[in-house]
């Protein structure tokens, strides 16, 4: 038996939507030879006023044959389709592949894998085909003075005219183990990408050209690397040492070129970089790490002869104003002390800056982010069985837009948050509480001179309560109780004066006997409500506004044999909304089973 080889299947229904989903791995093999397939497919079905479906379909068959100790033989077989009636124009869109070949192991750890065949491909309406190949040479594991070296190149190429596809791929990495916990790490990454879609051609382009699709051409190539390194100070002091670098480049090429369609370069480096400290003692933890981001992209139109001056110079404009560069610098920090074996105390923290500027005179997004993220908490084992947690959040983010045409949207956001817990467990006996307030006040600050924005308030208080208790040796009780009470409304910063606006009351309750018929089969039964009564205010005074409730009973059955894993839970709601009322059927299947394998 082996983990990996299993099979999926789910089935549900919610409200008036359906939902199909599928998966299958599987992995075969003998000394002959070997085999893989996957499969993964999904349906959902939405029915409103009308009904729409969408697909989702992926298939891969590879077989590997042994002819000898350095070769074996190939066939390769790919599929992946995508349906969705709710798009409009690109609603299809699949493409296949069957291609053969070999493998060739010349040395231990160094192998070529070449294959070819014919690829079938639609899009659009449109179905093109022809011939395709792909090379790829891998290594693993080759050892050079005490690191490892992992290396993949992979290359493949399309001609289904007139379309053609490239992919290159290159894969480096070179690590090294000191312990059980350090390592450092070196990645590097190259990757070509170019594909073409068609699109619809408006009357100008089949007026032109006598076609009925243009083709955008998308010519990516990404250059990436990555720096780690763990390094142990002591036994209780370390440090943690990141660097990436990613510089892409994508060319979009329309095929047929208009005043209005042109090829555009759009260029993109992101730089990232993090240290770190970390300090252990039996009591006391400690982390600080100060992390760096910076990304810049460029986007630049290219001239072609359709094009005039003026119409290149708007094109220029268009695309400039894309044009942006965005820069983040954070600290964050953590401590913990154990004051016994019952008593945790600590604190986390995060503070960031982020600026985003465009430079174009056209764009006026640019914009200063300053967040604050602050916790304490406490953990506290009253006992064996029961702890209390206590943790307290408050969070501060201002943002401010540079220019005056947005500064209206200049703005404070504060919250705050206490959320208790208390967890009771014995034996087979449980029982969870939580309970929560939280405030988030949202304060602009032009507000007294701009009508069009106003503050405003957001209050929740939250409770909920779990429990588990057994009734005879095979038969517990499971319960759950939850109630939301929201309140939102216009909030006045200065005088710290509100007006509520809408007034949110939820409760559900859930509950459910549970029969273990064997360790391998459970039943159970229950009970679902669900109320939600939504106010809104007259003068201050709370008046009702709508109601959605919703009751019935739920059924559920678990069952685990040798092979397979079955779940199925079902529920009847009532469900309310005004005067109106709807008898809705859920379901969800689940079954799964376990593959054989034989070596």
């Amino acid at each position: 038996m082996n983990a990996q080889n299993f099979l999926q299947f789910g089935v549900r229904r919610e409200l008036f939507n359906f939902y199909w989903d599928g998966f299958l791995t599987y992995r075969f093999e003998r000394n002959v030879g070997k085999i893989f397939l996957y499969e993964r497919f999904s349906e959902m079905v939405i029915k409103t006023d009308r009904k729409f479906i969408r697909d989702d379909n992926e298939f891969r068959f590879i077989f590997f044959r042994r002819f000898s100790s350095w070769f074996n033989s190939a066939v390769v077989l790919n599929s992946i389709s995508f349906a969705d009636d709710k798009l409009g124009g690109l609603n299809r869109a699949s493409s296949s592949e069957l291609m053969t070949g070999g493998k060739f192991d010349f040395f231990k750890n160094f192998s070529i894998t070449t294959v070819a065949g014919y690829k079938i491909d639609y899009q659009m309406g449109q179905k093109d085909d022809g011939w395709g190949y792909k090379l790829s040479v891998d290594t693993s594991n080759f050892e050079i003075s005490n690191y490892n070296l992992i290396t993949s190149l992979t290359y493949s190429e399309d001609f289904i005219k007139p379309r053609k596809n490239i992919t290159t791929d290159l894969n480096l990495t070179l690590w090294r183990k000191f312990t059980s916990d350090v390592e450092s790490k070196v990645e590097f990454f190259i990757k070509r990408l170019k594909r073409d879609f068609y699109f619809f051609a408006d009357p100008t382009l089949r007026a032109t050209y006598g076609v009925n699709y243009n083709i955008e051409g998308r010519d990516e190539k990404l250059f990436s690397g990555q720096i780690n390194l763990v390094y142990p100070i002591s036994s209780h002091f370390m440090i943690n040492l990141n660097f990436s670098a990613n510089s892409r480049n994508i060319f979009k090429a329309v095929r047929y070129k208009t005043m209005s369609l042109y090829d555009v370069s759009i260029d993109e480096f992101i730089l990232k970089s993090l240290a770190g400290i970390s300090y252990e003692l039996s009591k006391l933890k400690f982390k600080f790490s100060f992390d760096y981001a910076e990304r810049n992209e460029t986007h630049s139109p290219k001239k072609h002869e359709l094009m005039t001056e003026g119409g290149f110079l708007r094109s220029k404009q268009n695309e400039e104003r894309k044009n942006n560069h965005a820069l983040r610098r954070g600290l964050s920090g953590e401590i913990s002390y154990d004051f016994s074996n019952r008593i945790r105390i600590g604190g986390i923290f995060s503070v960031s800056l982020f600026r985003y500027d465009t430079p174009s005179f056209l764009n006026d997004d640019d914009r200063d982010e300053l967040l604050h993220l602050f916790r304490i908490f406490a953990i506290v084992k009253l006992s064996k069985e029961i702890t209390v947690e206590l943790p307290f959040d408050l969070n501060n983010q201002h943002l401010v837009y540079i220019f005056a045409t947005r500064s209206a949207n200049n703005n404070w956001s504060r919250v705050i948050r206490f959320s208790p817990s208390v967890m009771f467990e014995v034996g087979r006996i449980r029982n969870k509480a939580n309970f929560s307030v939280l405030a988030n006040y949202t304060i602009y600050d032009f507000e007294e001179k701009v009508y069009s924005v106003r503050s405003y308030v957001f209050r929740q208080f939250y409770f909920s309560d779990s429990v588990r208790f057994p009734i005879f040796d095979k038969l517990s009780f499971e319960g759950m109780l939850q109630v939301i009470n929201s309140e939102s409304g216009r909030m006045r910063w200065r005088e710290f004066k509100e007006r509520p606006t809408i007034f949110i009351d939820t409760k559900e309750l859930r509950f459910k006997l549970v029969h273990a018929a064997r360790e391998n089969l459970r039943f159970s039964c229950g009970y679902h409500i669900f109320d939600e009564r939504r106010f809104k205010f007259v003068d201050l005074e709370k008046v009702p506004d709508s109601r959605i409730t919703a009751y019935g009973p739920t059924c559920e059955i678990e069952f685990e044999g040798g092979k397979f894993i079955l779940r199925f839970d079902g529920w009847v709601e009532n469900l309310k909304f005004g005067d109106r009322i709807n008898f809705v059927p859920n379901l969800n299947l689940n079954l799964t089973l376990k593959l054989w394998q034989s070596r």
